[in-house]
C-alpha cells in the first residue's frame, strides 16, 4: 500500500498496516491527503485508527507487550479526541458479541445448563 500510511501519535514515526490483513482494504477509500514529513500522503481517519487499534489489541497472538502499547494509543486517541469514546463504545460490543456468541457456540464443561 504505497502512499498510504496511520500516523501514531504525534508524527514520531510512519506505521503501515499489514496489506495481507483484508480488514483495513476500507481505510483506503477514506483516506484523507495530508502533509506528512514534507510528502503528500494518504492518512487514514481518525475513527479508522481507533479501530484498526481495537483489532491489534485484541488479537490474542499478538506479544503482550505489543497489546500494552495498543491500548495506551487506544487511550491517547480517546483523550486527544473525546468525541471518539461513542464509537469505542460501539467497537468494544461488537467485538464482545463476537466472542459471546463463539463462547455461547463453543461447550464449556465448566457452565452448568451449557454444552
Amino acid at each position: 500500500m504505497p502512499g498510504f500510511c496511520i500516523p501514531c501519535a504525534p508524527i514520531a514515526r510512519l506505521n503501515a498496516p499489514d496489506p495481507i490483513d483484508h480488514r483495513y482494504q476500507n481505510f483506503i477509500s477514506r483516506a484523507v491527503i495530508h502533509s506528512v514529513l514534507g510528502y503528500d500522503m494518504k492518512v487514514a481517519i481518525v475513527e479508522d485508527v481507533l479501530q484498526g487499534k481495537i483489532w491489534a489489541y485484541s488479537d490474542e497472538q499478538r506479544r503482550k507487550s505489543k497489546r500494552q502499547k495498543d491500548l495506551a494509543n487506544i487511550i491517547r486517541l480517546i483523550e486527544t479526541y473525546p468525541h471518539l469514546v461513542n464509537l469505542l463504545w460501539c467497537l468494544l460490543i461488537m467485538l464482545n458479541n463476537k466472542r459471546l456468541q463463539w463462547l455461547w457456540l463453543k461447550p464449556n464443561p465448566g457452565i452448568s445448563g451449557l454444552g
